[in-house]
C-alpha cells in the first residue's frame, strides 16, 4: 500500500473527484471539510502509516483510525473504497439514499468505520479510551483521531485531551483538520481557538504542525513523530483549506454544506483531472 508522493498527489485527486460525485449524484452531503481532510486520510491510509487490511476489515490487530469529524465522511468513505473496502460504485450510486448503508456520518456497521460519528467532540475521549486499553494490554497498535478544528469549541475534547495527557498515551495521534472553519462561520469570530498548540501542549501533549496538503510536509511531521520518545500523546496541527482542490469552493463557507449544480460540478471535475 506504500505508494509514493506524486502516486499520493494523483491519489487525492481522484478521492477529491470521488466525494464531488458522491454528493453531486446525491444533492446532500458535506464538501468542504472532506476536502480539506483528503490528504491526510491518503497519507494515513497509502503512506503505509496505518496498519489496515481491507480484505479483513476486523482484523484484531489492525491500527485504529477514529473520525470525530463525522460530517466528513464522505472523504474517509472515498478513500476506504480506494482501499478496496467496498466498491467505489456502491458509494457513487447510493449514497444518502433510502437503503443504502452509505450516509452522511458514517457508522460502524461499514466496513473500515470504527465509530457511529455525528455529534462533535466525542472522538478524542474514545480514542484515549481505545489508547489507554491497548497499552493496558501491552498492544502495539496506533490509535488516530482526526478532528475538526471547529469542535475543538467542544468541552469533552478538553476532558479527553487532558485524560490523555495525564495518562501519557503515546500511542494516541490525534490530528486537526485546522481550516479555520466551521459550519457557517470562521472559528476565530465564533470562539477563538489560538494559540491551539500552547492549549494542547499545557495538556502535556507533544503538538507539531503540518502543511495538510503537502504531502512532503505531512511526511516529514509522521517521522518526527515516529521517533518523539517523550511518552506523551501527539497532536498535528494540519493548516489545510476548506473545500482544497475546488478554486471556487476554496475558503468559502457556504460550501461547507452547499450542493453543486450541474454546472458546478462540471467545472470543479475539470478543476481536479
Amino acid at each position: 500500500m506504500r505508494k509514493s508522493f506524486k502516486e499520493l498527489e494523483s491519489l487525492s485527486k481522484q478521492i477529491r473527484r470521488c466525494i464531488i460525485e458522491t454528493i453531486a449524484n446525491a444533492q446532500k452531503g458535506h464538501l468542504g471539510g472532506a476536502l480539506s481532510s483528503v490528504d491526510i486520510l491518503t497519507y494515513l491510509y497509502f503512506s503505509g502509516f496505518l496498519n489496515h487490511d481491507s480484505k479483513n476489515p476486523n482484523w484484531k490487530d489492525r491500527d485504529r483510525l477514529f473520525l470525530s469529524k463525522g460530517h466528513a465522511g464522505t472523504g474517509l468513505l472515498s478513500v476506504l473504497a480506494k482501499a478496496g473496502y467496498f466498491e467505489e460504485s456502491e458509494l457513487l450510486s447510493t449514497f444518502n439514499r433510502d437503503g443504502s448503508r452509505f450516509g452522511n456520518n458514517p457508522d460502524e456497521s461499514i466496513p473500515g468505520i470504527e465509530i457511529h460519528t455525528g455529534s462533535l467532540g466525542h472522538g478524542l475521549s474514545i480514542g484515549a479510551g481505545h489508547a489507554l486499553s491497548t497499552k493496558l494490554n501491552k498492544q502495539d497498535l496506533k490509535t488516530v483521531v482526526l478532528l475538526s478544528d471547529g469542535e475543538c469549541h467542544e468541552g469533552s475534547i478538553w476532558e479527553g485531551a487532558m485524560f490523555a495527557g495525564h495518562h501519557q498515551l503515546s500511542n494516541l495521534l490525534a490530528i486537526v483538520d485546522r481550516n479555520k472553519q466551521c459550519c457557517d462561520e470562521f472559528t476565530e469570530k465564533c470562539l477563538k481557538l489560538e494559540p491551539l498548540g500552547d492549549k494542547f501542549k499545557s495538556f502535556n501533549w507533544s503538538v507539531y504542525n503540518a502543511n495538510g496538503h503537502d504531502f512532503e510536509s505531512i511526511h516529514e511531521t509522521f517521522i518526527k513523530i515516529n521517533n518523539d520518545t517523550s511518552g506523551l500523546p501527539k497532536m498535528i496541527i494540519a493548516e489545510t483549506v476548506k473545500g482544497k482542490g475546488v478554486s471556487f469552493m476554496e475558503g468559502i463557507v457556504k460550501w461547507h454544506h452547499s450542493v453543486p449544480n450541474s454546472e458546478e460540478r462540471e467545472l470543479a471535475i475539470n478543476e481536479l483531472s
